[in-house]
């Protein structure tokens, strides 16, 4: 987990220990990410050029561990996720560097537009591991899905590779220069997460909010983008990676984790039973404590310019209680 101060932090829930793992002076650590064995954490830090890199904390080692950089700092690099079997460290990075402003001169100024920036990219967790998405040779023949049946009916191939335990192992000696990009054209692409049958990302355009929930196959022929559903503004993958949770509009969707189009008139959320009770007086006054706290920790001056802070809580606290209006309370804040 993170706090506010830029730090990082582990917590062991059998212990209780705490123990801090990064920190950093350019910006908040994101994107975190356990690997299947949970064993290994994945991290996006700034690196003091403010270029984004994903960082790699061995947590079985404990305080002996450091993390380390899994990708340089010369490029944006960010959104790891691990592929289920454990070889593969996959995410998004903005190597794409094609202005398409082809002048120098005119009425405007010869400034870039950088559009469709971002690859999607994968790391071999071990050095010699081949990539799925490498075309058949001669030493390597076609390989074909497993649709073998079991005694009860059900695929045998998959369902047992899913009940093996993932152990992974990474030789961090020159990880970063492992990194490989997925053979699918470059794009505005937020968000990455992946099963054992496709990586799923959110692909828009240029300045848009909404974007397309794509699932590109993790084979090495017709590896063709799929639109899972269009114009979602979020989407998340369960943990048994079996189903994606999509947020679309004011709706929510339900829909399998699959490289094809998600019927989505059977897999809406109704979410029109909930109930919510809501206090106003209880709500602005945690909002008031709340804002006290904010001030408090992140003022720029750690001395608070020499007032009492805590007498000003306990002088406007009680005026919260006589707010009748939502705006009413916005004075309040600005009398404080």
């Amino acid at each position: 987990h993170t706090d506010k101060n830029q730090r990082l932090w582990v917590l062991e829930t059998a212990t209780g220990t705490n123990r801090r793992v990064a920190s950093s002076d350019y910006g908040d650590l994101t994107d975190l990410a356990w690997s299947p064995d949970g064993r290994w954490l994945a991290f996006v830090e700034r690196a003091a050029n403010l270029f984004r890199r994903v960082m790699l904390y061995d947590a079985e080692r404990g305080e002996a561990a450091s993390p380390v950089p899994a990708t340089s700092d010369r490029y944006d690099s960010y959104a790891p996720a691990w592929s289920p079997d454990g070889k593969w460290l996959y995410l998004l990075s903005d190597r794409n560097l094609e202005s398409i402003v082809r002048g120098v001169w005119g009425s405007y100024q010869p400034e870039p537009y950088l559009d469709k920036t971002t690859r999607i990219y994968q790391i071999a967790l071990r050095p010699g591991t081949r990539s799925p998405f490498a075309p058949d040779d001669e030493l390597h023949a076609k390989q074909e899905p497993d649709n073998k049946k079991d005694e009860n009916g059900k695929g045998a191939g998959r369902a047992k590779d899913s009940r093996e335990k993932v152990r992974v192992e990474i030789d961090l000696d020159g990880i970063a220069s492992r990194l490989a990009e997925v053979p699918i054209p470059a794009g505005n692409y937020a968000g990455l997460a992946l099963n054992d049958k496709a990586l799923f990302t959110r692909s828009f355009a240029a300045g848009e909010r909404r974007g397309d929930l794509l699932a590109i196959p993790i084979r090495n022929r017709d590896l063709e983008p799929k639109t899972v559903v269009p114009a979602v503004t979020s989407f998340e993958l369960t943990a048994d990676r079996k189903k994606l949770l999509v947020s679309k509009g004011d709706d929510l969707f339900l829909v399998d984790a699959e490289p094809a189009e998600a019927k989505l008139e059977k897999t809406k959320l109704d979410l029109s039973a909930w109930r919510l009770t809501v206090d106003p007086r209880e709500e602005w006054r945690q909002m008031f404590v709340e804002a006290w706290r904010l001030e408090r920790d992140y003022f720029w001056d750690t001395n608070m310019s020499g007032i009492d802070w805590a007498a000003m809580r306990e002088k406007y606290l009680p005026l919260v209680d006589r707010v009748h209006a939502r705006e009413e309370l916005s004075d309040v804040f600005g009398q404080m």
